[in-house]
């Protein structure tokens, strides 16, 4: 039936270029996360250690910016921080 749409790939895709955070900030996203969490205990209802609930929540992210791509080309626009959207020209991102 063709390729899943949420593959890994694509979001291991989204996580590596994502235009909201480069490379070395979702480090610092996740480290950050990962302190949050264990400050909050937020680790104990589920019993897994707060990085890899970290790790998980970044997957999100970038599950999320998958999902939000495929969503402005179902709707043939692309939206910037503050802009408006714009018409994608056919062929063209």
């Amino acid at each position: 039936m063709g390729e899943h749409r949420w593959s890994e790939a694509a979001i291991a895709e989204a996580m590596a270029t994502s235009p909201l955070e480069p490379k070395e900030q979702i480090m610092t996203l996740e480290q950050e996360l990962t302190a949050v969490l264990n400050r909050h205990s937020a680790e104990n209802g589920s019993n897994t250690p707060d990085y890899i609930l970290a790790e998980y929540l970044k997957g999100c992210l970038a599950a999320f910016d998958v999902a939000t791509r495929r969503r402005e080309d179902w709707y043939g626009c692309r939206h910037s921080p503050g802009g408006v959207p714009s018409p994608q020209k056919e062929g063209k991102e």
